[in-house]
């Protein structure tokens, strides 16, 4: 790192410090226009990117900062996202980011685009993804193939189980013994992944039926999931 002035040092950290705390920088401001200076972009993109474990990226005049890894779209901690969303726990936040996740693969249902294949999205056709997903992975595990299911686990990441368990969970609490009361549980969880979504700038949410991406969301799954190994990542996990 000290081949690097300390000039781009301190405005590197005031680029990131700004993106993280906003999830975007655009052009009117400060940062911005740091960011186009040739050594502070080395420092962010080379030091900062690995260290901090995210990925910066401009797209049009707007500079955005995402997760490295591939469950999640937002740059904040597990417990802001948990108070935000009123989740109980590290379980229902997992299941939240692969209901992002699954939202996403409709969205962007081909590999061959990096613009959305779909302009709108059904509540309904949302949460009868994720449950088929789900259930698929139910199926898996009942059928003796609980070995390929920890296999995936460990390839992914991704608490598979527990964000199964959790899923199904939703059908035996007190008064939702029944398939609607079951549904209606986690058509509302869906909605509060979906409000938190259009609070961080990534979806609107029309009168809680309809969501569209941003353009917000589209420069990420270009930009982020539209690298070959993350189009693998989401192919494979949702095959």
């Amino acid at each position: 790192m000290s081949q690097y002035s300390r000039d781009a040092l301190e405005k590197a950290c005031l680029v990131l410090k700004r993106a993280m705390l906003q999830g975007r920088v655009g052009i009117g401001e400060a940062e911005f226009r740091m960011y186009q200076e040739t050594d502070v972009k080395e420092v962010i993109l080379d030091v900062f990117q690995p260290v901090f474990r995210v990925h910066v990226f401009q797209e049009d005049e707007v500079l955005y900062v995402v997760p490295s890894d591939a469950q999640s779209l937002i740059y904040k901690s597990d417990q802001v996202r948990r108070e935000a969303m009123k989740l109980r726990d590290q379980d229902e936040l997992h299941l939240a980011d692969f209901c992002a996740m699954v939202l996403g693969s409709v969205f962007y249902n081909s590999s061959a685009h990096s613009r959305p294949t779909r302009a709108v999205i059904g509540l309904s056709e949302w949460f009868h993804e994720v449950d088929r997903n789900i259930e698929k992975w139910t199926q898996e595990y009942l059928t003796g193939r609980k070995e390929e299911l920890e296999a995936q686990e460990l390839q992914t990441e991704i608490n598979i189980t527990g964000i199964v368990e959790k899923w199904h969970r939703m059908r035996l609490k007190e008064g939702a013994e029944t398939y609607r009361a079951s549904r209606s549980e986690k058509i509302s969880f869906l909605k509060k992944v979906a409000q938190h979504l259009q609070e961080e700038g990534l979806v609107q949410f029309y009168d809680e039926r309809e969501l569209a991406p941003t353009e917000k969301w589209s420069a990420i799954m270009s930009k982020h999931y539209g690298m070959l190994e993350r189009k693998e990542y989401i192919t494979n996990l949702l095959a």
